[in-house]
């Protein structure tokens, strides 16, 4: 193989790709440029999401809360702030995912494109954003829930 088509296929395709730019030249780096786009901000909105939903609660998430008395309407308070951390959380993570999933099958349509290690190197790495964005929605799920010792 010549060193053009070499870098077509590194690099996401060539000028039978449609993917053009302004110039009317073709955008050969496009898959690249949206993996590592996706990867990038994952690596911060996970966390950036987690720590909003759970700072959104009264006491940062503490369940022992002296806040919040241990009658049914401190309860109903606390346990409404959980709601709306939870339905904040799952979002945002449900979000990423469906655009995680985007950006897998957009790769996976146009693997013909990209060589073998570039598709299982961004693969691994779009995978691993998303099981992320899953484990936010994991720990969103747990609710409020007093301790005995409170």
């Amino acid at each position: 193989m010549s060193w053009p088509r070499d870098r077509e296929r590194l690099y996401g395709g060539g000028p039978q790709d449609g993917v053009g730019t302004s110039d009317g030249t073709t955008n050969r780096r496009f898959p690249v440029y949206l993996v590592v786009g996706y990867i990038t901000a994952s690596v911060f909105l996970g966390p950036t999401i987690a720590a909003a939903g759970v700072g959104s609660i009264p006491g940062g998430g503490d369940d022992c809360n002296p806040g919040f008395a241990l009658d049914a309407a401190g309860i109903a308070r606390m346990t409404a702030a959980y709601k709306r951390s939870q339905i904040f959380m799952d979002t945002g993570a449900g979000v990423m995912l469906a655009v995680g999933l985007l950006v897998l099958a957009y790769l996976w349509v146009r693997h013909r494109h990209i060589s073998l290690a570039g598709l299982v190197v961004s693969t691994v790495g779009i995978l691993m954003m998303m099981a992320g964005y899953a484990l936010v929605i994991v720990f969103a799920m747990q609710g409020y829930q007093r301790p005995a010792g409170c």
